[in-house]
């Protein structure tokens, strides 16, 4: 059996999950994810953050 936590979604007026009522505030609820979910996740934090360290050191070069 997978091992699986809590985390975090956000849910704004007009998607799916709110098509009977109004939502004044978003909400946040929590879905079960999976340890390969988990780590897809984790990659795509990575792969960003290695994007945008990329694009300032590109972006201190041209201006320095």
């Amino acid at each position: 059996m997978n091992n699986t936590d809590s985390v975090p979604r956000f849910i704004e007026p007009g998607d799916d999950q709110d098509q009977d009522q109004d939502l004044v505030l978003p909400l946040y609820v929590s879905r079960q994810v999976d340890d390969k979910t988990r780590r897809a996740q984790e990659a795509r934090k990575r792969l960003l953050a290695a994007a945008t360290l990329q694009q300032q050191r590109a972006a201190a070069l041209n201006n320095g």
